[in-house]
């Protein structure tokens, strides 16, 4: 089997067990039991799945599929955080790289 099919096939299976509604979140590790996946391909597969326009969300209690708007809304703003703690700190990186690349044609 192509890796493109293992994918789907993965991706297909692995929504079958992601229930709808925080209360219905399932942890990682069962998860991953209950696909066989290892925890970097379980995250692969489930990262492939929002690519592909999946809304699966993510909290303390594990993943599940948004049952409302509220679900949709606060996964929506967390992950809006997270993705604005990650530019700020390469926006950091970046003034650092300008810096050490003008002292190092400085010399």
């Amino acid at each position: 089997m192509k890796k493109t099919e293992t994918n789907s096939v993965c991706s297909n299976g692995l929504l079958h067990f992601i229930g709808t509604g925080a209360e219905n979140a399932v942890p990682r590790r069962a998860l991953m039991s209950l696909t066989g996946l290892d925890d970097r391909e379980l995250r692969r597969t489930i990262e492939g799945l929002r690519r592909a326009g999946r809304v699966i969300c993510s909290s303390a209690g594990g993943y599940f599929q948004p049952a409302s708007l509220a679900e949709l809304s606060d996964f929506r703003r967390r992950e809006e955080n997270r993705a604005r703690s990650i530019f700020f700190t390469l926006r950091a990186a970046r003034t650092l790289e300008k810096r050490m690349a003008a002292e190092a044609q400085a010399e």
